[in-house]
């Protein structure tokens, strides 16, 4: 594949959907989308990054520290929402985000990271809603810290009491992104938070969590051997069983999931054909991103040639001024005229040169 460094991020983040997508086909139709549909370039760096990939798995820690964001609040927007403002506050189009929203008659201060929604209960002022925020980043930058280990519940249980509120008060659920498999997300039954946060556990350590880190562009290690079929049967019975815990009926979930599952394979497939389609999509976007890097570089190689040609026209056009000035000139003229130009630059750089001439000396030379 044609690479340009501005072209890198893209290019791994191909790589990784690519294994990902590849990783939970069957032997079978991994062979024939590996000899027939890719290049034998792609081949190649896909074996080469997958090394790669080995190499920082065995050198990445067992715990790494995430950066924490969202560590301070707008003052300006936290001013004018407190003035009056009641609308949604720091509005964003992602879904994944999570800050302070307007509710009825209240306010409800919420906040997203790795899957985890957890909230605090409605307050009937703004005040009382941006300290809930405060202590909420709080609980999102400790959840960070600890990366894939598990968070302990009495630091985030000694955070809340801090704030003023009781662990119990504060309600949290999973978000799983499963559009892959029925077409939209899944939401856990709200619980409390230590109670959710057992759920979060269970549901990280299943082989879906890393395999969707690859799908988004973001490899987090080697992935899973199991089928797309496979990887569904697991994150399934897994959220029916959070949802059993929480106190709903099995049957109910699973009448539920029916349906979804029915209504999804009915408008695209099968599990298999799904993963297909995404590959060619995926190889589709690969081509058309290496055409228009082709594209650019040609244009440019074409821009450099332009620019020589006119460089080597322009030293021609003076060439030919130069003899066509010096044809009736006899071989003295010729040799002494440049005579006189050698002369001339060298008084030119003696005066710029020499330190120990001064200006009056310089005019009075000439």
């Amino acid at each position: 594949m044609a690479q340009e460094p501005g072209s890198a991020v893209s290019s791994c983040q191909f790589l990784s959907r690519l294994h990902a997508l590849l990783a939970v086909l069957d032997s079978t139709a991994r062979r024939k989308v590996i000899m027939q549909w890719l290049t034998d370039a792609q081949r190649k760096d896909l074996e080469h990054w997958m090394l790669e990939q080995q190499g920082v798995a065995a050198a990445r820690p067992a715990c790494r520290a995430l950066a924490s964001c969202d560590e301070n609040l707008d003052v300006q927007a936290m001013q004018n929402f407190t003035a009056g403002i009641t609308r949604t506050f720091h509005m964003h189009k992602s879904r994944a985000r999570r800050e302070i929203v307007r509710s009825g008659n209240g306010f409800l201060a919420s906040v997203y990271v790795e899957w985890l929604e957890i909230r605090c209960p409605l307050q009937h002022k703004a005040e009382g809603a941006l300290n809930d925020h405060r202590m909420l980043i709080a609980i999102k930058s400790a959840i960070r810290q600890f990366g894939m280990a598990e968070v302990s519940w009495e630091a985030l249980a000694g955070i809340i009491k801090q704030h003023g509120h009781q662990p119990s008060h504060v309600k949290a659920h999973v978000m799983i992104p499963a559009e892959f498999w029925i077409g939209t997300r899944l939401a856990t039954p709200h619980q409390t938070l230590g109670a959710c946060l057992s759920t979060w556990y269970r549901l990280k350590n299943l082989p879906m969590w890393t395999w969707w880190k690859s799908l988004v562009g973001d490899a987090q290690g080697s992935l899973a051997r199991a089928t797309a079929a496979e990887l569904w049967a697991e994150l399934r019975e897994e959220y029916i069983l959070a949802a059993v815990t929480a106190g709903y009926p099995r049957c109910r979930i699973e009448l539920r999931m029916q349906l979804l599952e029915s209504k999804h394979r009915h408008s695209q497939g099968s599990l298999e054909d799904m993963v297909l389609d995404n590959m060619k999509q995926l190889l589709d976007q690969e081509h058309r991103r290496t055409l228009t890097l082709q594209k650019k570089l040609k244009k440019e190689m074409c821009a450099y040639k332009r620019k020589l040609n006119a460089e080597q026209k322009s030293r021609a056009s003076i060439l030919r001024r130069r003899m066509q000035a010096e044809k009736d000139m006899t071989m003295e003229e010729i040799l002494a005229g440049h005579g006189q130009n050698e002369s001339t630059e060298q008084q030119q750089a003696a005066l710029c040169w020499d330190p120990g001439i001064t200006f009056q000396d310089a005019t009075s030379h000439e």
